[in-house]
Order: structure tokens, then sequence, then C-alpha cells
């Protein structure tokens, strides 16, 4: 009995487990595919302001956009995701390509952000909009 418990328990690690809901648990998406020190620059444009910011990541938010890892990757974007009229515009450039990133508004409990990349829709950390809009000048 106990050498089949083992090997349940072996295969449920190795297979990724399950979710508190049955679910086979899953890893988070990447909505962002980018290399590892392959930014070269990001432009922000807060929407309603204009303000605009541009410049080289830190290395906090170059990790977190290399991949960019959503919190839940979400079928299609809808009106109250904010993702029609965004709160920032985002082109991280990189030496062969600019990639665009749409934020929206927070979920409803503030845990989780709206974001449209590359026609995926996700929820992402607020941190990594925290960073972006830290980019933006006076």
């Amino acid at each position: 009995m106990r050498r089949v418990a083992a090997v349940v328990l072996v295969a449920a690690a190795l297979l990724g487990g399950c979710s508190d809901d049955g679910e086979p648990a899953r890893r988070p998406a990447r909505v962002l595919d980018l290399r590892p020190g392959s930014i070269e620059r990001i432009d922000v444009l807060e929407t309603a302001t204009g303000r605009t910011g541009s410049g080289e990541p830190g290395a906090r938010l170059a990790a977190d956009l290399t991949p960019l890892l959503a919190v839940r990757e979400l079928d299609r974007p809808r009106p109250e995701y904010g993702l029609d009229s965004p709160r920032l515009e985002v082109t991280i450039h990189t030496a062969d390509r600019a990639v665009g990133l749409r934020v929206g508004a927070d979920n409803f409990d503030g845990t989780a952000v709206y974001v449209l990349a590359g026609g995926r829709t996700a929820l992402v950390l607020p941190r990594v909009v925290e960073a972006l809009e830290a980019m933006l000048e006076g």
C-alpha cells in the first residue's frame, strides 16, 4: 500500500499535480516570449494624459517582461477589461522586433491587471504595471 501511495505522489509531482478544484495544475502562460537580456528600450504612453516615457528597463522589470507570465490567461477581451481604451500603451523594443502591450483595468480585487499582447488577453501582476508607470515622465 505504501508503494502505491508513493507512486501516486511521485506521478502527481511529475505531472504537475492538481489544483484545489481537481483540475490539473497549470504553469503560468507566457504572454510575451522574449529572450532574457533582449529588451533594448521600452516606450510607454499614458493614454488619458498623453504623458510618455522611454528608456531601458531596470533589472526587475526586464526579468518580469522576459517572459511576461500570466496570473491567468483569458479567452478574449471584454469591455470591462479596459483594453479598448487602455490606460497604457507600451512598446517593447528588441534588436529584431517591437512588441506592443496594452494595459487595461485592475481586476475586481486589485490583485492583477488586464493586458493584451499579440492577440492574447491575460491578467498579470500589478508590480509589472507599476514599474511601467514609473517610466512615465513628470
